[in-house]
């Protein structure tokens, strides 16, 4: 009969279980959708409920990470109330003119017209 150790407690389980936890602490470490600075915390814990006669006892092996979620995103709503009287919300102010140059814009691109590559103007070898 083998030693108790990590590697065989649970046949192999707690091992595992903690390879797994590491693995998504490592890879929330490398996310760069994370806060950097915030610790991470792997916690295996092994409970051991013996028998009265103290000769048996069963187990129970957890194993759990404690990570910072995503970083947050900050943007800006712009709220009124509709016609119906409702609240509505929008990220782009409703009430921003359009620039100046706005029409100017799309009226170069709307005359612009398309050259295939390797196509002279005019035509095709003109």
């Amino acid at each position: 009969m083998d030693k108790l150790s990590l590697e065989n407690l649970g046949r192999g389980a707690a091992a595992q279980l903690f390879a797994r936890e590491m693995e998504k602490t490592l890879a929330n470490i490398l996310d760069p959708n994370t806060p950097w600075k915030p610790k991470r915390v792997v916690k295996l814990t092994v409970e051991i409920f013996p028998d009265e006669e103290r000769g048996t006892g069963e187990v129970e092996i957890s194993c759990a990470s404690k990570l910072p979620g995503a970083r947050g995103f900050a943007t800006r709503l712009y709220m009124a109330k509709g016609p119906d009287g409702k609240p509505i919300a929008r990220e782009d102010d409703t009430q921003q003119g359009k620039l100046a140059f706005d029409d100017e814009v799309a009226a170069a691109n709307a005359a612009a017209k398309p050259v295939l590559v390797g196509q002279k103007e005019g035509g095709v070898g003109a």
